[in-house]
């Protein structure tokens, strides 16, 4: 996006990597920037596995705060009292 507002910043960019074509020099920039979309692309691969898996615990959690919950609902007398009492 740069090099198509700025396309003097090839050149610029050519001669400062000391690049006589300024094509390479633009084939170098693509190359570069779509490795850099690979690398992204593989953190937010690895991110989204890691919420799946941390989603997955939270209902596992929840489940069982829920069946601990209900036991101790059951256990308890109508009058507010624990049955063991």
């Amino acid at each position: 996006m740069i090099l198509a507002i700025w396309p003097r910043g090839v050149e610029i960019l050519s001669s400062l990597l000391r690049i006589e074509q300024k094509t390479i020099t633009l084939l170098c920039v693509t190359i570069f920037l779509i490795l850099v979309v690979f690398e992204l692309l593989t953190i937010v691969s690895v991110q989204d596995r890691k919420i799946t898996t941390l989603a997955q615990m939270v209902g596992i959690l929840m489940e069982k705060q829920q069946l601990i919950d209900r036991q101790l609902t059951s256990n308890r007398k109508p009058g507010g009292r624990n049955a063991r009492n």
